[in-house]
């Protein structure tokens, strides 16, 4: 409790000095009241941050495909990124065993984690 109490000194200006310069860069949103404060990214900026995770992601699974290029026939990418497709991703594979195929699904589950 002792190490926390000390490390709150300076931990606690250093985080409200990061807010305050992101409120005054306008990207996020601080709501006071009596009882509290909430912090939210602007909508625009959260927009921004939603298309530079998905292209991290789907960056990550294009290295997984090219990796396991000689076991996957086709992908499609689909709604979670931007394409009108009723699923988030589609992968065709080609004539594979059963655990063959889990190990690509196991990465590809790594990956959204």
């Amino acid at each position: 409790m002792r190490a926390l109490e000390s490390e709150l000194e300076w931990t606690f200006p250093a985080i409200k000095k990061q807010v305050e310069s992101l409120e005054s860069a306008n990207i996020i949103e601080i709501d006071k009241n009596s009882t509290g404060r909430s912090i939210t990214l602007k909508a625009e900026v959260s927009q921004l941050l939603k298309e530079l995770l998905y292209f991290g992601l789907k960056s990550e699974l294009i290295n997984l495909f090219s990796t396991y290029e000689f076991m996957i026939e086709k992908y499609f990418f689909g709604k979670c990124f931007g394409i009108n497709l009723d699923m988030d991703l589609i992968v065709i594979y080609k004539n594979l065993e059963k655990p063959q195929i889990d190990k690509i699904k196991e990465s590809i589950s790594e990956i959204f984690r």
